[in-house]
């Protein structure tokens, strides 16, 4: 349970307190500890909060299936 709180915690603290999606993530997922975890929590608040269109492009065309799921998000 502690981990949960942990995970939650510094995904908020960067995805609130950093001025742009790349810095939120980036910075998140280097402190280290469960980090994919840590980087998928603060992309989804970071998302909220700049907006899907901020993911930088070269992270979303790296995703396998990037344009079929793009056309379906439409």
């Amino acid at each position: 349970m502690n981990d949960a709180i942990e995970t939650v915690r510094t995904a908020l603290c960067y995805a609130l307190v950093c001025d742009d999606m790349k810095d939120a993530i980036v910075g998140a997922v280097n402190e280290g500890s469960d980090a994919d975890t840590i980087g998928a929590v603060t992309g989804t608040v970071a998302g909220t909060r700049f907006g899907a269109t901020e993911f930088p492009d070269r992270w979303l065309t790296s995703i396998e299936h990037w344009v079929e799921l793009e056309r379906f998000a439409q």
